[in-house]
């Protein structure tokens, strides 16, 4: 069993080799990835209690499965069988959310300090698309593209601030063609928008992603990112 849990350590080091140019990460997201790793490899542990197991790595293998991107395929035959009554109830809806929202994702994070805004997504196969000038990347699966949502973060204030988003514990599902993914991909990204955490100057702002992984071809016409945390929710048409 030793010499699987080494094989297993020595193969993840050798899969991040591949998509590391120097690794460099907050403690949020350092702590996050050492979790992950620890979890990953008491996993196969035999000996070791499953119930004791970090569940960031369920979570973490959760949000990367197949059945999530794939379902849409299936979505979208399901739909044919209801094409008799048009549905324009979604951009209806979409409308809505723009101009009522009880709730900014600043206040999700619990500051009025600064403002996190919703730029625009980009489709790719790898980010950042100048992947040899960052300190890490990500890179899609065979037959998969990576769905990259952007934020803006700016600081309100006349002074300077810290935000760190890793203690807010907000929840992002993604709403695509009538299905959910729950969770954006895990990544040590240094502007990953679970984990940010950065200094800002008075009035300064900076950028930040989410990342998903969904089929290539899938319907990208109706998207929705769901944010919610302590019992508030908002919703942001992703467009």
């Amino acid at each position: 069993m030793k010499r699987l849990i080494l094989s297993l350590f020595l193969i993840l080091l050798m899969t991040l080799t591949g998509c590391v140019q120097k690794l460099e990460t907050t403690q949020a997201q350092s702590d996050a990835l050492a979790e992950y790793m620890a979890g990953l490899l008491l996993k196969y542990d035999a000996k070791y209690d499953k119930k004791l197991i970090p569940q960031m790595v369920e979570d973490n293998e959760d949000s990367r499965t197949d059945s999530q991107t794939d379902d849409l395929d299936n979505k979208d035959n399901s739909n044919k069988n209801n094409t008799d009554v048009p549905n324009t109830s979604g951009s209806t809806d979409d409308k809505a959310n723009e101009e009522k929202q009880a709730y900014s994702l600043a206040e999700l994070a619990g500051s009025n300090d600064y403002d996190i805004s919703y730029l625009d997504y980009l489709l790719t196969d790898i980010y950042p698309e100048n992947y040899n000038k960052a300190y890490f990347f990500v890179e899609a699966d065979e037959g998969k593209q990576l769905l990259v949502i952007k934020f803006n973060i700016k600081n309100k204030t006349k002074d300077k601030i810290n935000i760190d988003l890793g203690e807010a514990e907000i929840k992002y599902q993604l709403e695509i063609a009538g299905n959910k993914i729950d969770k954006p991909w895990f990544t040590v990204l240094e502007n990953d928008l679970q984990y940010i955490d950065i200094t800002l100057e008075a009035e300064a702002a900076t950028d930040a992603v989410l990342i998903y992984q969904i089929s290539k071809g899938a319907d990208t016409g109706s998207m929705k990112l769901i944010a919610s945390a302590a019992g508030k929710e908002m919703v942001i048409p992703v467009k």
